[in-house]
């Protein structure tokens, strides 16, 4: 269980902040991360975290990248700077991207509304080539992404329906509504997949009563 204890924190993050300097990148994500999942949002610290991932960008690997990522859009903190630098570690090391990086990738990127052309690009293509090891959270999350964004690459799309499709049984409700959500935000309308969405999440329903 959390307890939150905002001087105990606040304190913990002073005598964190500049020791930063001295961690590896795992350190910057890492603490960056325990405070997103706390929802506190202490300045300082994510003013040093932001400017050594800057720094030190060509150290950052796939994790350090998904897990600030995520942890800047749970906070709503569009720190453009830094997610530009992040978005250019994820187009030059995109091979090796698992489905979890890439999908949680493109949902922050989403969250803070940062649509750059090319790395949606590159987003695309990598799900793509990861298509078959999308897990529901990952397809509903770059779904909703992308549909958030109003970037409605049709062939993603399909694939993402089909994905969607072959998976259906194995969704949790709100992966179920984001993904119905996402495909109709884009006017997708996939009949089959549709029906599937509706019998399956009538049937968690039946189960929770």
């Amino acid at each position: 269980m959390a307890v939150k204890d905002g001087p105990l924190l606040d304190a913990v993050a002073s005598e964190a902040v500049p020791k930063l300097t001295l961690g590896d990148t795992q350190a910057l994500s890492n603490t960056a991360w325990a405070f997103a999942t706390l929802q506190l949002p202490n300045s300082p610290l994510l003013a040093m975290v932001s400017s050594q991932a800057m720094l030190r960008h060509f150290e950052l690997t796939p994790q350090d990248v998904s897990t600030t990522a995520w942890s800047l859009a749970t906070l709503v903190v569009k720190d453009v700077p830094l997610i530009e630098a992040l978005a250019q570690v994820v187009m030059r090391r995109q091979a090796q991207l698992s489905p979890q990086h890439l999908s949680n990738f493109a949902w922050a990127v989403a969250v803070l509304g940062f649509a750059d052309e090319r790395l949606m690009d590159v987003i695309v293509q990598a799900s793509m080539r990861l298509l078959g090891g999308l897990d529901p959270q990952n397809i509903a999350n770059t779904a909703w992404a992308f549909a958030a964004l109003a970037l409605g690459d049709q062939l993603l799309v399909r694939a993402l329906s089909s994905a969607s499709l072959r998976a259906i049984e194995q969704f949790e409700p709100q992966e179920l509504s984001n993904t119905a959500w996402a495909f109709a935000r884009q006017g997708y309308f996939d009949e089959p997949l549709l029906a599937a969405v509706s019998h399956c999440a009538l049937r968690k329903i039946s189960e929770l009563s």
